[in-house]
């Protein structure tokens, strides 16, 4: 190891003594400094002398200051021993810091060496935190006797790599470190933990298997001397935990923006849990869309943030955090009990729709708490419908339990994004589903992709056949409604109807679309159009179909900006206050905003 230039631990004066302390500490590492040794008053003093970051020399120092002296004055020390350990002192040495099943230092070594090299102002070193992706499954399946082989490997694959000065350690379990002394630039740190990455990626031999593995690392780089220990271990530990969540099998360099994004994510979580609280999570609604006629029959309930500072968030922004704090199912009962209260006072009723995570499915009393909404509320259990994504169904006993008692007091259940899980049909037909919901990834290809058109036409076979309707999400443009309901679609949703909306405009547009100018169901009922499939608890005698045009436009206005009502005057909408007939509304809708006059006609 290259001398480190440290202050000598024997004053200048101890050279009168013909120790020639100076010159022979200049050679060693210190963990403890002549200036610590003199502010700590110390009368003895133990320190560990480095040659290496493996190897070590004791040294014991005494000093005595003059009776009576206001300030602590060493005037005399003494070397009283300096001596290599004996082979006893240095094996129980060796072995306290050494890991029995690797042969590397263990974390007691690993923290006396880091330690050191921290104490050292000049030093800049970097530290290379290395975690085993996948190691439980190697012992779950093969045995903790292959496990141990694994590890014995990644100890032999890290040591071949780390430098001659330098310090390889097995912290415990599948985590390892690595210390690289004399490093100052990042991008030799970063070549050194992708050569490693390389390495521990290749496939590991454990008696006569042959398995794939990979490790995650996390680099950083200690480049000031006010950086200690602790500060240094925290970066790595960040860097590799940005390793694991966005590329297992390689390594990220610490980088101080990554740092502010787990405190931001601290404040963050807690804002999460004091705003469901305080209620800030609020529905938003976004129509659902009987596309044979053009009658909104519903809306799905999405949640939005009211935060005090940025303003409303999308779900993207908080659904995540609120899952990895267990309080999702809090915050969807909380956004669930307003939309039901709000939309009670309404004078047509729709339906409502809300969408439940896998992970809330493990909540075994779930279904019941939903209930308790229903009826604290008062809103109708066959008014609601309930998604759980396709991912869900493979939690077999869980998913079904929960379909079950959901049927069983009349609310429907859909099966959302079709197509991209991995359900079979036979789960389909014994889970008893109401409805399925067609992944807008095939709505989004299907205008320019015959397969993904084959595919729509195929599910909504699917559907007939099962006896449930089908709802195509993503519909974005008045083509593709026209194509759904061609192909059978039952119902369309998607910003071509109406994007999520707060409940002022989604009231208007509900009221507009299913009861407008004061018409009744029955004048309407002779006229409409059906595709044979009606929603599970939806009245048989309330088959009122407006013409979609007018609801097309005031989704429109709506979008561009502008307030729309609906006045006490029969026949008439207000825009911006400014009363209107339909007419109007229409062509006032295809001047600002671009909608074509015939677009309503194909939803």
């Amino acid at each position: 190891m290259r001398p480190v230039r440290a202050r000598p631990i024997l004053p200048p004066t101890a050279t009168i003594l013909g120790l020639m302390a100076i010159i022979l500490l200049s050679t060693f590492m210190l963990c403890y400094t002549w200036q610590e040794f003199v502010d700590r008053q110390l009368s003895a003093a133990l320190g560990w002398v480095y040659e290496n970051l493996s190897d070590r020399l004791q040294l014991a120092l005494t000093s005595t200051a003059f009776a009576g002296a206001s300030l602590f004055i060493p005037t005399v020390v003494l070397l009283t021993m300096f001596r290599r350990l004996s082979a006893a002192e240095a094996e129980t040495s060796t072995l306290s810091r050494r890991d029995s099943l690797t042969g590397l230092a263990n974390r007691r070594g690993f923290s006396e060496a880091l330690q050191c090299l921290c104490g050292d102002p000049g030093a800049h070193f970097a530290l290379v935190l290395v975690d085993v992706d996948n190691f439980k499954p190697v012992n779950d399946q093969h045995g903790h006797g292959a496990g141990d082989v694994l590890l014995c490997t990644v100890a032999e694959r890290l040591s071949a790599l780390t430098p001659a000065k330098g310090l390889a350690a097995r912290l415990g379990g599948d985590e390892f470190a690595v210390l690289v002394p004399d490093c100052e630039d990042a991008r030799a740190a970063s070549q050194l933990a992708e050569k490693m990455a390389r390495s521990l990626a290749a496939p590991a031999s454990l008696h006569d298997i042959c398995i794939a593995t990979s490790a995650s690392l996390g680099v950083a780089m200690r480049t000031s001397a006010s950086q200690q220990a602790e500060a240094i271990l925290r970066f790595a530990d960040i860097a590799l935990y940005r390793a694991k969540n966005e590329e297992r099998g390689g390594f990220r360099l610490f980088e101080q923006r990554m740092e502010d994004e787990i405190e931001e994510q601290r404040a963050l979580d807690l804002e999460i849990r004091t705003s469901i609280a305080a209620g800030s999570f609020v529905p938003y609604f976004q129509p659902l869309v009987e596309l044979n006629g053009g009658r909104i029959v519903g809306f799905e309930i999405l949640a939005r943030w009211r935060h005090p500072r940025r303003g409303l968030l999308l779900p993207v922004e908080f659904i995540p955090a609120a899952e990895r704090l267990g309080c999702v199912t809090n915050l969807t009962l909380g956004v669930l009990r307003q939309a039901c209260e709000q939309v009670k006072s309404w004078t047509a009723k729709p339906r409502l729709a809300v969408n439940i995570s896998p992970g809330e499915l493990h909540d075994r009393t779930l279904a019941l708490k939903l209930m308790a909404v229903l009826s604290q509320t008062g809103f109708p259990p066959n008014r609601l419908e309930v998604e759980i994504t396709e991912g869900a169904v493979i939690i077999d006993n869980l998913a079904r339990d929960f379909v079950d008692q959901l049927r069983s007091v009349g609310i429907s259940v859909a099966l959302d994004d079709f197509g991209t899980g991995y359900s079979s049909l036979s789960k389909l037909q014994e889970l008893r589903f109401d409805k399925i919901k067609i992944d807008r990834s095939f709505i989004r290809r299907a205008e320019h992709s015959s397969e993904s058109r084959k595919l729509i036409r195929m599910i909504v076979a699917l559907g007939k056949t099962l006896n449930v309707a089908t709802t195509a999400e993503g519909v974005e443009s008045p083509e593709m409604a026209r194509l759904l309901a061609r192909k059978g679609c039952t119902y369309g949703q998607g910003y071509h109807f109406g994007k999520p909306m707060p409940v002022s405009e989604a009231e208007t547009l509900f009221n507009a679309s299913v009861t407008p100018f004061g018409m009744s169901a029955s004048e309407r009922a002779a006229g409409r159009k059906t595709t044979g499939h009606r929603e599970i608890g939806e009245p048989e005698n309330d088959s009122s179909s407006p013409p979609s045009s007018l609801a097309v436009a005031i989704s429109a206005l709506q979008g561009a900006g502008y307030t729309v009502n609906v006045c006490s005057n029969p026949g008439r909408i207000a825009v911006d206050g400014a009363e209107l007939a339909v007419d109007e509304i229409l062509a006032f809708a295809a001047e600002k905003t671009g909608l074509p006059p015939q677009a309503a006609s194909v939803a």
